[in-house]
C-alpha cells in the first residue's frame, strides 16, 4: 500500500459533517420524543436523525443496511458524559436502531 493510498483510506473514512433539517410535529408529539431522546441518554436533535434514519434504511429494503449507512456518522454526545467530547459510535450505542417489522 502506497502513501497516498493510505491517505485516501483514511479521508474515506472520516466522518460526515452535520447537517441541520427541519422537521415538523405537533407539542404530545414532541414531547413524547423528547421523552425517548433523554431515556437513549440522546440529544433530541441526534435522536430524530437517528430514528428517522432507521426507518428509511427499513424503508429502503436489502440493499441498504445499518452498518453500511451509519459508517460515516459524525460523532455523537451520551449525556451521561458530561463535559466529554461526542464520540464515533457507527451506529452502535443509544439501544437498538434496526427496524426489523413493522405491525
Amino acid at each position: 500500500m502506497t502513501e497516498e493510498d493510505w491517505r485516501a483510506d483514511l479521508l474515506n473514512d472520516l466522518p460526515q459533517a452535520r447537517i441541520e433539517v427541519k422537521a415538523q410535529t405537533f407539542p404530545n408529539a414532541y414531547d413524547l420524543i423528547q421523552v425517548a431522546a433523554f431515556n437513549r441518554r440522546m440529544d433530541v436533535r441526534d435522536y430524530i436523525g437517528r430514528a428517522a434514519l432507521a426507518f428509511a434504511v427499513y424503508d429502503a429494503g436489502i440493499e441498504t443496511s445499518w452498518k453500511q449507512m451509519t459508517r460515516l456518522e459524525p460523532p455523537m454526545r451520551d449525556l451521561r458524559r458530561h463535559g466529554l467530547p461526542k464520540r464515533r459510535l457507527f451506529g452502535e450505542g443509544f439501544g437498538k436502531w434496526t427496524i426489523e417489522s413493522l405491525r
